[in-house]
């Protein structure tokens, strides 16, 4: 891994369309036709490997330790939602980020 300098501060996007099996009644999560959290997730992690892409070194890979995640709302079939992550920590070879998921749409407003 690059040095924590160059780590600190990294910032990567994932971008995607929720599809019928993204939503919590496909999941069996609720009866609600909103996006399932663990795509929410999924997404996160995906702009986080976005963001460490050219600091690693070849072989490296990351794994995932901790979440921590609040909702404040959801989208349903058919929103463009897009995460951000910035890596704020770097402790060892541990990296903290701190992400953000929004409907693309709503963000433009």
């Amino acid at each position: 891994m690059k040095p924590a300098e160059e780590v600190l501060g990294a910032v990567g996007f994932s971008v995607m369309t929720i599809r019928p099996g993204d939503t919590c009644v496909t999941m069996g999560v609720s009866d609600l036709p909103v996006v399932a959290p663990s795509i929410y997730l999924s997404l996160m992690e995906s702009a986080c490997v976005a963001a460490l892409v050219e600091l690693l070194e070849n072989g490296e890979t990351t794994i995932v330790d901790k979440f921590e995640i609040s909702l404040i709302d959801s989208v349903g079939i058919g929103t463009e939602v897009r995460a951000t992550a910035r890596c704020i920590e770097v402790v060892d070879r541990t990296m903290i980020f701190e992400c953000d998921v929004y409907d693309v749409h709503q963000k433009q407003k």
